[in-house]
């Protein structure tokens, strides 16, 4: 937190920094406000990387509201930070604002149905997602209807990692519908998810539409 504080004096001095991690630095949300005036500055940023933080969801208002100022972010990692409902909420508001997104990592967070369903809303919006991690989030059924719906328009999607999370059998039937429409998705992640027989027969009936498919996990 401390350290962030002073090194956020130099970052004014660097507009065509494009790559920012300060992943595992224990930074907190007051460290997130130190973040957030650095990320002002950064509108040519395009990978952020704020990783296992402690970033809760007052930090992850704070760093929303600066990445309004960025351009064209393309990759965020935000996995590892105790992240909930009202946390997704708020990013779920900046992504449909900003629908240049590639790539999003929220694993080991807590978003729940809520939070998920936020995302999903929010996702449907950004064409471009080619990288989706959102797996160990408490998400159930109700949550991955949202996430799986969005999917439906992201064609250009090419990694899912859903798993440690609690869709069942009905959930990984909205996983597998969304098939047909992710012609370029390579990798799928549904493991520790709870999915019974009903679940991997849906999955399988759909596997033909994945001609790309490189990895699964169930």
């Amino acid at each position: 937190e401390e350290g962030i504080m002073y090194i956020r004096e130099v970052f004014p001095y660097m507009p065509s920094l494009v790559h920012l991690d300060v992943r595992g630095n224990k930074i907190g949300a007051e460290g997130c406000r130190h973040l957030s005036d650095i990320l002002r500055h950064l509108v040519n940023l395009e990978f952020l990387s704020v990783f296992n933080n402690q970033v809760c969801d007052a930090g992850l208002t704070l760093l929303t509201d600066a990445l309004h100022h960025v351009r064209g972010l393309k990759t965020l990692e935000l996995g590892g930070n105790n992240i909930r409902k009202d946390g997704a909420q708020r990013l779920g508001e900046y992504l449909a604002c900003k629908p240049t997104l590639v790539s999003l990592e929220m694993g080991c967070n807590h978003v729940g149905n809520e939070g998920a369903t936020s995302l999903g809303r929010a996702l449907a919006l950004n064409t471009r997602l080619e990288h989706l991690r959102i797996c160990n989030n408490n998400i159930g059924s109700e949550g991955c209807f949202f996430l799986a719906r969005s999917m439906k328009s992201t064609p250009n999607l090419e990694a899912l990692y859903l798993g440690f999370n609690e869709i069942g059998d009905e959930g990984a039937g909205h996983v597998a519908e969304c098939f047909v429409c992710l012609p370029r998705l390579r990798h799928v992640d549904l493991y520790n998810n709870g999915i019974g027989q009903e679940g991997v027969t849906r999955i399988a009936r759909n596997l033909r539409h994945l001609r790309h498919l490189e990895q699964l996990r169930l």
